[in-house]
């Protein structure tokens, strides 16, 4: 409401006044207790009142004035107020510094979060492109090296770090370094034990949360990573690349011993102690140390008596799965290792190996004792049998014992007729 104060007004406001019937010479000075309470004080009004519309004389008037005039500073404080442009009351001002102050502390924040970013995640020139990515799948960032592309400008910096050989990330614990930081945090934690990374389903934890999931998967019993040539999946993307392996025939392992090469790592690791001569599994229960831990599972199996591979078709049951699957062959009749020089077909590819050596005329297993070699290993032992005298079949009606188990089977006959 607009308060500006007219000459007609205040005569009006003397009018009503009670002592408007006194000489302006002997009114008092100030009418603060004859005003209204929800008037507005005058000598406020009076320092906001307009220039067009009091005019000098008006001003000088003995029935406008209440008080002894004001000291020159006073005056010149009211036509600085008269000049100043309009400004908002006080809780308007209020209102706009806290919005300032909002304001002020939401761009701080943006700033930090975009400067963290740009040195650990992305550019911050880099944001549109990679809005414009998200929704349209393009990788319009490609590398001049190789020909691997990427959506956002940093992905395609960071790559660029594996080319030049560029490591910035430097361990303080140890004299590592990595091209990444979030590698080098990860690494960290093996320095302090650190597994923030815990399991809902049970009570472990891991350093790096790429661990947790795939722990997950066997709980859950999910198999993300599915072969796009048979109906095969797999927990982890490592067994799905290794599996692609038997499809494609490629053997990226080679052994530095010999010409041999594998699918698959573990398997190169077992072939490697074929020359070194190293049997790092022991057994609990007696001397016998092997190369391969499923080895060592299927002898436990000796000691325990366990057969927990049961045949479908029969009542017969396995130590080892492979014996099971050879089985197996029995009740189907089939026998799908083929022969390439002539039309025998096998159950077995051990079997199939040892037919091979008829045909090539192999003979690797050679006797310590004489000149002579045989094509498989059972020959070769066999045979030693001739220098050791060694007799390992007894009879169980007698007291005979023999070098062959077939011969040990020819005297039984005899007892049983």
């Amino acid at each position: 409401m607009d308060w500006t104060l007219t000459v007609e007004s205040r005569q009006q406001v003397q009018m009503n006044s009670p002592d408007s019937t006194r000489p302006d010479s002997t009114r008092p000075v100030s009418m603060k207790e004859e005003e209204p309470e929800d008037q507005p004080d005058l000598k406020i009004l009076h320092m906001v009142v307009c220039k067009e519309e009091v005019s000098p004389e008006q001003e000088r008037s003995p029935s406008l004035l209440y008080e002894e005039p004001e000291p020159p500073h006073i005056k010149e404080e009211q036509e600085e107020l008269l000049q100043r442009p309009e400004e908002p009351d006080g809780s308007m001002l209020t209102l706009l510094s806290v919005k300032t102050e909002v304001d002020e502390d939401i761009s701080s924040h943006c700033s930090e979060v975009e400067l963290e970013l740009e040195s650990d995640t992305e550019d911050s020139d880099d944001w549109g492109e990679t809005s414009r990515a998200v929704h349209t799948g393009e990788k319009s960032f490609q590398c001049k090296l190789c020909s691997k592309s990427f959506r956002r400008l940093f992905g395609l910096k960071r790559h660029q770090l594996i080319h030049n050989g560029e490591t910035p990330s430097h361990c303080t614990q140890c004299d590592k370094s990595f091209n990444r930081l979030s590698l080098l945090k990860a690494h960290q934690r093996l320095h302090t034990g650190e597994k923030p990374f815990r399991c809902k389903y049970c009570d472990k934890s891991y350093s790096q949360s790429s661990y947790l999931k795939r722990h997950q998967h066997v709980h859950t019993g999910e198999k993300p990573f599915q072969c796009k040539r048979c109906d095969k999946s797999f927990t982890l993307s490592d067994d799905l690349n290794t599996h692609q392996h038997v499809h494609t025939g490629e053997k990226p392992f080679h052994c530095k011993h010999c010409d041999k090469s594998f699918s698959e790592s573990f398997n190169l690791k077992a072939h490697k102690r074929i020359h070194t001569g190293e049997k790092p599994f022991h057994c609990k229960f007696c001397l016998k140390s092997f190369r391969q831990s499923g080895s060592l599972k299927a002898h436990h199996r000796i000691h325990t008596g366990e057969k927990t591979f049961y045949c479908e078709h029969c009542d017969k049951s396995f130590r080892e799965s492979s014996q099971l699957k050879t089985h197996q062959l029995v009740h189907t009749g089939e026998k799908p290792f083929n022969c390439e020089h002539c039309n025998k077909s096998f159950s077995r590819a051990h079997h199939l190996k040892l037919h091979q050596r008829i045909h090539s005329g192999e003979k690797p297993f050679h006797c310590e004792h004489c000149n002579k070699s045989f094509s498989d290993l059972g020959s070769l032992k066999r045979h030693r049998r001739v220098h050791t005298g060694e007799k390992p079949f007894h009879c169980k009606h007698c007291d005979k014992s023999f070098s062959e188990s077939a011969n040990l089977k020819r005297h039984e006959r005899i007892h049983t007729g």
